[in-house]
């Protein structure tokens, strides 16, 4: 009797061991080596529905395994039409949101520089918002609340319209739709903004002390999600590449998240003698709202030659390189339009000598190298004595985009809604390197991006005739791009599922063993 109950003992020991899930996330994993990482953990926002007009609490146990990312995510919930926005905590401590309707701030984070880690080498974390307000805490001492915000040297970027409250922020988080770990602000730059976190002991709470959402703890309560933002492969391999005369920027496939590229080329500058000096130009046509943080064309690099050269729909040209110099943003203010040189059409060429560079519009300057020395008009930290060492990491450089390749990238804020032509990369000499045609553009690309046009339009028109369809089984959808340049689908993902089949075959095993454990046996009798 006593084996039966030892038996017995090791075997429910057994059960309540392969019932434990993984209790820890390492937030910095990612597959890609370049360009924007896609996410790994992702989930149904805990407070969607709920009644957080009281508010909210969000605690974690945050334990750095690398170097402090500023501008990488520990969490960031995501809302979408009407709630458009996001509000994201990172590993260097600080405190973002940017609402549509409500407004933005970047707390503890000035000119995207660390103010102060209350993480340290470990924390327990703890964010609470009221309807008075928020406090940031770290192993239960507060480390900043909504006052920071009126701290210029620990705060920037505060713009709030007229909606906003700290009720609306509250009601905002009951209508957000996702949940992200290690992803989610507007930056997602691979090299630059993992969350070098292991992540642990997660909760999202009510007022009350209810939790609606644990996450990477013992007996987890969440609600995984899968966010697919392609719904047709279209076939490149067998699809010819064709010359065009313009590239429409404006077109992606994602309705929410980052979206991926659709132009992408070697950079023309690469293994090329760039020390006197480049030029580049082009024609940008306007088809739509303007996006500051959009993207005309981005040259990236990876590895030592990590960092990235842009220009965007606000005329802002952004470079960042930690290797090669540090940042700069021209003609961009708190991440908003200073003045835009491109209008309705303009004919745009930046040029780079080792003594500055040059933007024009239309042969008139719209500015050089002494508008980062305004603070009304850009900012940087850029440490080089001249801008040598920008074109040389333009030599070493691998990537050119087109419509794609800022900090940014996220669909309905960041679309580049320009038609781009007449594009020359070229040295200082006038050696013409990459020009338009040299752009050659998948005929499959070009077929769905008229698809989507057609179905949009023709969806247009019945609106606006009211016209009635009838319903059927099948959901109608814009054509989209499934493309082998990058990672195409958001995928969340959650053990939980995997770890119910586990435990549940576990489950079974074991109460066989018990049943032949407690079984009667018959022996045979002695000779």
């Amino acid at each position: 009797m006593k084996k039966k109950i030892i038996v017995c003992f090791l075997v429910l020991l057994f059960i309540f061991q392969s019932t434990i899930t993984v209790q820890a996330a390492d937030l910095s994993v990612h597959e890609e080596t370049s360009g924007n990482f896609i996410p790994v953990y992702s989930y149904k926002n805990p407070f969607q529905n709920k009644n957080t007009s009281s508010g909210v609490r969000i605690r974690f146990h945050a334990v750095p395994n690398g170097d402090v990312h500023i501008l990488g995510t520990i969490f960031s919930l995501h809302g979408k039409g009407d709630y458009d926005g996001r509000i994201f905590f990172t590993p260097g401590s600080y405190l973002g949101m940017n609402i549509s309707s409500l407004g933005f701030w970047d707390a503890n984070l000035l000119d995207y520089l660390l103010v102060e880690d209350f993480i340290g080498e470990g924390a327990d974390m703890e964010l609470v918002f009221t309807p008075d307000g928020f406090t940031v805490s770290a192993n239960g001492t507060l480390c900043f609340d909504q006052t920071i915000l009126e701290d210029l040297e620990r705060s920037s970027n505060v713009t709030l319209k007229e909606s906003f409250s700290w009720s609306a922020l509250l009601e905002w988080f009951s209508h957000a739709d996702t949940l992200y770990f290690g992803y989610g602000s507007f930056w997602n730059g691979v090299g630059f903004d993992e969350s070098n976190i292991e992540l642990t002991d997660t909760f999202f709470e009510l007022a009350d002390g209810t939790v609606v959402g644990s996450y990477f703890t013992e007996n987890e309560v969440n609600e995984p999600i899968e966010i697919v933002t392609s719904v047709q492969t279209i076939d490149t391999e067998n699809s010819k590449l064709v010359t065009v005369e313009s590239l429409d920027l404006s077109y992606h496939t994602e309705e929410f998240g980052n979206f991926t590229p659709i132009y992408t080329y070697s950079n023309p500058f690469l293994k090329k003698d760039t020390s006197q000096g480049i030029i580049i130009e082009f024609t940008a046509d306007s088809i739509g709202d303007i996006h500051p943080l959009g993207t005309i064309f981005s040259i990236c690099g990876a590895e030592d030659y990590g960092g990235r050269l842009f220009f965007t729909p606000a005329s802002y040209l952004g470079f960042n390189s930690p290797s090669f110099g540090g940042y700069f943003d021209a003609n961009l203010k708190d991440y908003l339009l200073v003045e835009d040189y491109i209008g309705e059409k303009a004919d745009i060429r930046i040029e780079f000598k080792p003594t500055g560079f040059h933007v024009y519009s239309n042969d008139v300057l719209c500015y050089d190298q002494s508008i980062l020395s305004d603070e009304t008009r850009g900012s940087q930290n850029y440490t080089g004595s001249d801008f040598s060492l920008i074109l040389e990491w333009l030599s070493g450089a691998e990537t050119l985009y087109f419509g794609y390749g800022s900090w940014w990238n996220s669909a309905s804020y960041d679309e580049a809604n320009i038609i781009l032509s007449n594009i020359s990369f070229r040295l200082a000499d006038g050696t013409e390197l990459a020009s338009t045609k040299d752009f050659k553009v998948y005929q499959s690309v070009l077929d769905a991006i008229e698809d989507k046009k057609l179905f949009f339009e023709e969806n247009s028109q019945t609106s606006n005739t009211n016209q009635t369809t009838t319903e059927s089984n099948e959901e109608t959808v814009p054509p989209s791009l499934d493309t082998n340049w990058d990672n195409v689908e958001y995928e969340g993902t959650s053990i939980a599922p995997i770890a119910g089949t586990m435990v549940l075959i576990t489950i079974i095993i074991c109460i066989f063993m018990i049943i032949l454990s407690c079984r009667k046996r018959s022996y045979p009798p002695e000779g």
